[in-house]
């Protein structure tokens, strides 16, 4: 037996899926308050700047509509990234 026969299916992304799901995230950007949304990640900016309790500023953030992404990208920019 070979380690081909034994090597797991390669899931296939579906990319009409893919470019549905692009297309909600674009429209579900588009209808948020971008005033919020800055004034969110100022306060978990500042949160960050002055040693505070980041997670009641990330609660806010997602009550803000961030995404995951956004509120991740923040936390990376600020604390850096891992490198094991």
């Amino acid at each position: 037996v070979s380690d081909a026969e034994n090597a797991p299916d390669i899931q296939k992304i579906d990319k009409k899926a893919v470019n549905k799901q692009i297309e909600r995230l674009k429209k579900f950007k588009a209808q948020r308050d971008e005033q919020i949304i800055d004034k969110a990640t100022k306060n978990l900016k500042d949160s960050i700047d002055n040693n505070k309790n980041i997670m009641p500023s990330i609660i806010n953030c997602v009550e803000a509509n961030m995404t995951l992404g956004e509120i991740s990208n923040l936390l990376r920019n600020e604390f850096g990234e891992y490198q094991g």
